[in-house]
């Protein structure tokens, strides 16, 4: 597990994204254009975050390939003025901060090694062709990441139940350890949340397209998998329980309204709503 720290946003080459020792933040910093005062940033204080305490983390999702040091923005100062010494006092504080945090690394590695870094976010190539995964998402209409995004974050909980009594919503749907992919909707366990978390603000994803990355887009083949047979399909969107509040407490709170609505397989994922696809078998199975 990495420790917390400023690394170069696997999204956006070019600043730095904070990532907290178990997921990226949604606070950057964006080095101001050449010809500004050395050491400046754009957003919020680069180093406010020293002390925050690491968390939870996977290994998808936390900072990978070789890491570097942000490099210090690039200046041309001569003599030795007020610029000057602000760009040492900056370096000397960055410095500083990233070994309070345990994550300072070798300084001769040079800017292509943060470049890669960067890079390294993205899906693997396949020479042989798209990964299942690949296929799934692409007809679903989710993209695959390299690493999960964090502009857009959310949790929805998923129920399935057949002839009225719940069974698993499957696990890793979106994920290929494998080939260190992860689609922007996917899940980690069985427990039905769903996670969105995409490297675009305002991403929205439906329960369809959920189903689609799970390999059961259709209704002949949703029954199949889940019913063992032909079977009604009815989506719904439910007020949650207090079972399911405590449940889903550590992925946030539910409202007492659900925060969308049924819509079929065009149901929108939204943080703390309860879709329920309810499956009633119209056929008995063999």
């Amino acid at each position: 597990m990495h420790p917390p720290g400023w690394y170069p946003d696997p999204h956006v080459p070019g600043q730095l994204r904070w990532w907290d020792g178990g997921a990226w933040t949604a606070d950057v910093v964006v080095r101001t254009p050449p010809g500004d005062a050395p050491g400046a940033y754009v957003g919020i204080d680069p180093f406010a975050h020293q002390g925050r305490a690491a968390g939870a983390g996977s290994g998808i999702g936390s900072p990978a390939g070789p890491w570097a040091l942000p490099p210090t923005p690039s200046a041309t100062v001569t003599g030795r003025g007020p610029g000057r010494v602000i760009a040492v006092v900056v370096v000397v504080v960055l410095l500083i901060g990233l070994l309070a945090a345990g994550g300072l690394v070798a300084l001769g590695r040079s800017a292509s090694s943060a470049s890669s870094a960067t890079s390294a976010k993205a899906p693997r190539s396949h020479p042989g062709g798209p990964t299942e995964l690949e296929k799934r998402a692409l007809a679903a209409g989710v993209p695959v990441l390299g690493a999960e995004g964090s502009a857009t974050h959310t949790h929805t909980l998923v129920v399935i139940t057949v002839d009225g009594r719940e069974t698993n919503v499957p696990a890793f749907v979106g994920i290929d350890n494998a080939d260190d992919q992860i689609a922007a909707v996917h899940t980690h366990d069985t427990s039905g949340v769903v996670h969105v978390e995409s490297p675009t603000v305002g991403d929205t994803y439906t329960i369809g397209q959920f189903l689609i990355l799970a390999g059961v887009g259709d209704d002949q083949v949703l029954c199949t998998t889940f019913a063992n047979g032909p079977c009604q399909v009815d989506f719904v969107v439910a007020a949650p329980t207090e079972a399911q509040r405590e449940a889903f407490k550590n992925y946030g709170t539910m409202p007492d309204s659900p925060p969308v609505t049924a819509d079929g397989r065009n149901t929108r994922l939204a943080q703390g709503a309860v879709i329920e696809i309810r499956l009633t078998r119209t056929a008995r199975p063999a």
